[in-house]
């Protein structure tokens, strides 16, 4: 189909001009951001399994959910191997 786009959206690093960034709250990606602008409100309330090279396993990813009292923050959850 023209003008179809079948690439899978994903969360990218944040900064680029026009981004919709969230928060990173706690957690080793403490301080960071994340730009969600191509994602749904569903898609975003699922939260995040990031990947962190300074989580607690090696090759692991830390999980960020969104914190309902603090619209545009993702508070650490924990981490997984």
């Amino acid at each position: 189909m023209a003008g179809h786009d079948e690439s899978p959206r994903r969360p990218t690093l944040a900064g680029h001009p026009g981004a919709m960034e969230m928060r990173l709250v706690d957690g080793p990606l403490d301080g960071g951001t994340l730009d969600v602008s191509a994602l749904s409100a569903e898609e975003i309330a699922g939260g995040f399994a990031l990947p962190s090279p300074h989580g607690l396993y090696l090759g692991g990813r830390s999980i960020y959910d969104p914190d309902p009292a603090e619209p545009g923050v993702l508070r650490w959850q924990g981490d997984v191997a």
